[in-house]
């Protein structure tokens, strides 16, 4: 989507990150251990105790994809959309099947 409107893939301070780590340390950090981290903290553990709260799972969801999002917060403003939607169809699939699986 960037590409198309003419914004940069990968933002500058990112390109310098990679290039200035060892070269398997983004890799682990980037595909296993963010991922995991964010997955559990978010849609599991977040998500599960707001609606054990009673909060309703909509409700429930929007906040954790806020959350999920604020944290993604050095990505320009059309990634952070992307985000928080890519968090609600996360939300959804975990809630509907009750697992982080999917």
């Amino acid at each position: 989507m960037n590409f198309a409107i003419g914004c940069p893939v990968v933002p500058e301070y990112m390109i310098e990150v990679y290039s200035s780590a060892p070269p398997f340390l983004p890799f682990v950090a980037l595909v296993f251990a963010a991922p995991l981290f964010e997955e559990i903290f978010f849609r599991d553990l977040l998500l599960g105790s707001l609606e054990s709260t009673g909060v309703s799972t909509m409700s429930a969801a929007v906040t954790a994809c806020l959350a999920w999002m604020a944290i993604h917060t050095q990505y320009e403003l059309l990634d952070l959309g992307t985000i928080f939607l890519m968090g609600l169809l996360l939300a959804a699939a975990r809630t509907k099947t009750g697992s982080l699986i999917p």
